[in-house]
């Protein structure tokens, strides 16, 4: 189930059950159509004047009209009782299947824990309590039972979800059943497919794909471009893996020319602090970025847009991320309905790959 990412700013939830009230000296049941026709507006507008959803610009004059059409009607909203009203968050986990060391150099996931903070912060919420899961094995989820909203991060390959219990769990990154659990994701795969068909665009032929080293299973943005590849040149790129960092990718481009085999036009890198590496021994060598090879990274630092060649990647936003899955353990859409946010991403041209301009590839921004 794909919404809009605006439902959670809304903090009450409707129902359309009427209320009797008095008309034409009997008792019947009256309806938001009812107000609806005497005001002369949608029921839509009725709906969120009533709730006061001020999401929708309405003229005063309009305001004014439908609330005297409800109180001549005797009509008044019976709202469905939200559970973060009875049950008050205060205590959140963050299950983090990654390890604490990893993070903090991660572009990716370090601004996801950031923006899960921050926003417990700023709703006055108590610090939220970590747990880094160095194996699957040693994972405990009795222990997330104290709390009163659990967010997990990155769970691919914990085999144990169908039998995981809580009343107010989000994942992000990844879920393991978008039909049980609400989530807060990325579409890495439509990312991934972006680059490479910009790649193909600019008449790029050869390729090769540079990505961090995971503990668990194949990284989405590997398997999506090496598909991609494979189904369009015949034959899967060359694969190098590094740590998540600069020198991560620096010794992964370095070990790519000691195999002293045809350099490939394109290079996907997963993270631009890698594929800054990637540039950098790239000129070590008197190759040019993007003359000789193209160069497409994934996050969009702050310095991608500094470095020389500045770089062309995919820009996501994981603070926002963690921000809403705070908020959607703090304003439940329904318990028994679990919601999927899918966030935008923008595939941002510069120097490196051998274009310039701005092409929007998923989205625009969202600032909270």
């Amino acid at each position: 189930m794909e919404i809009f990412l605006c439902i959670f700013t809304r903090k009450i939830i409707l129902s359309l059950s009427p209320v009797i009230c008095v008309k034409g000296g009997g008792k019947v049941l009256a309806t938001m159509k009812d107000v609806a026709e005497l005001a002369r507006v949608s029921i839509a507008v009725v709906s969120r004047v009533l709730n006061e959803d001020r999401s929708l610009s309405v003229p005063e004059s309009t305001r004014k009209r439908v609330i005297e059409a409800a109180n001549q009607l005797n009509y008044k909203v019976k709202r469905r009782q939200n559970r973060s009203a009875t049950s008050k968050i205060k205590t959140i986990a963050i299950v983090d299947f990654h390890p604490e060391e990893q993070e903090r150099d991660d572009p990716y996931f370090w601004p996801m824990v950031r923006g899960i903070e921050l926003e417990c912060q700023e709703k006055g919420l108590i610090h939220p309590v970590k747990f880094y899961v160095k194996t699957p094995a040693e994972f405990s989820p009795s222990e997330l039972s104290n709390f009163d909203g659990v967010l997990v991060i990155g769970a691919e390959e914990w085999s144990g979800w169908d039998d995981f219990h809580h009343p107010n769990v989000v994942f992000l990154d990844h879920c393991p059943n978008v039909a049980r659990y609400s989530s807060v994701l990325l579409n890495f795969s439509s990312a991934v497919k972006d680059v490479f068909n910009h790649f193909w665009r600019l008449g790029y032929r050869t390729f090769a794909y540079i990505g961090g080293t995971r503990r668990f299973g194949m990284d989405e943005r590997e398997s999506t471009f090496r598909t991609c590849v494979k189904s369009t040149v015949g034959a899967e790129p060359p694969v190098y893996h590094g740590d998540w960092s600069t020198g991560g990718g620096y010794e992964a481009m370095k070990l790519m020319l000691q195999e002293g085999a045809p350099l490939p036009r394109a290079i996907f890198v997963a993270s631009d602090p890698m594929a800054i590496g990637v540039i950098r021994a790239l000129t070590e060598i008197g190759k040019r970025v993007p003359e000789d090879v193209a160069v497409v990274g994934f996050d969009d630092i702050d310095m991608a847009a500094y470095v020389n060649p500045a770089l062309t990647t995919i820009r996501v936003q994981p603070e926002v991320m963690g921000r809403i899955g705070v908020r959607m353990l703090m304003c439940p859409y329904d318990p028994n309905v679990p919601v999927q946010v899918v966030m935008p991403y923008q595939l941002v041209i510069r120097e490196s790959c051998g274009a310039c301009g701005s092409l929007a590839a998923g989205g625009r921004d969202f600032g909270l």
